[in-house]
């Protein structure tokens, strides 16, 4: 604890379904918030509750939040006489990748509880939030992201079968029509462009102005160049909180 300063902003990373912390893409994006923006950086590993069958692993997130949501809790409160942590909580940045994106939403949604309606900053990712489950049987805000857990809750959807294929955040960017991803050209097309959406996340750390979305209603309006208003906004982290509706794009990034 005694690494962790509640002044500096902090960045929460939650990875999904059947992987841990150690993943690579958790492992690099923390180190880089920590070294590029000198945040407190912390990867919530659980994988003891993710590595298990589906629908297991789906409910479990609401245990998990509840677990992340007190220590985050306990974090912010050391050294804090008064226990007054509101100002420190406006430092929080929460990204959570499919059903890790949900259980940011509810750590969040959990916070906000316990300090009688203080939300943390911002939450991301929404990546591609989990879709199964969370669609149909998890409809209550109890389980599912909501723009309501945080000031600002930014989604980026990318692809449609794993992911959650609807409007989540106050924005919602869909790269690519928000379904399969140009890079995902062999094995499993749809687990591919799942992880695409953490991959565009961390390109944007190293390039906050790469991705660049038109708001627009429909993929089709804007492949047509037919969209109302063409507001331009930036995808990933450096999208203005004041970003509002639905963002569409075609993105350039190739992995190397």
């Amino acid at each position: 604890m005694n690494l962790f300063d509640p002044t500096k902003c902090t960045k929460v990373i939650i990875h999904g379904f059947n992987v841990n912390s150690s993943s690579p893409w958790i492992i690099n994006m923390a180190r880089r918030f920590a070294q590029k923006d000198n945040c407190n950086s912390i990867a919530v590993d659980w994988g003891r509750y993710s590595e298990t069958l589906y629908i297991k692993a789906a409910f479990n997130s609401k245990l998990v939040a509840q677990i992340t949501a007190e220590g985050l809790l306990t974090l912010l409160s050391q050294n804090k006489t008064n226990n007054n942590i509101t100002a420190d909580v406006k430092n929080v940045h929460i990204i959570g990748h499919s059903v890790g994106a949900h259980l940011a939403g509810l750590t969040g949604h959990k916070m906000a509880t316990k300090l009688s309606g203080t939300k943390v900053k911002r939450i991301s990712e929404g990546l591609d939030p989990a879709g199964p489950y969370f669609d149909a049987i998890f409809t209550t805000r109890s389980r599912r992201i909501q723009k309501h857990d945080a000031d600002f809750v930014d989604i980026i959807h990318t692809d449609a079968f794993y992911g959650y294929n609807s409007d989540l955040g106050h924005v919602d960017f869909y790269p690519n029509g928000g379904r399969l991803q140009p890079q995902c050209e062999k094995g499993d097309k749809n687990l591919c462009s799942h992880s695409m959406s953490h991959e565009y996340f961390y390109k944007s750390i190293e390039a906050p102005d790469y991705f660049v979305g038109t708001q627009c209603m429909q993929w089709d309006l804007y492949l047509m160049g037919s969209c109302k208003n063409k507001r331009k906004a930036p995808m990933g982290i450096a999208t203005p909180p004041d970003t509002r509706k639905r963002f569409y794009l075609r993105t350039k990034y190739k992995e190397t």
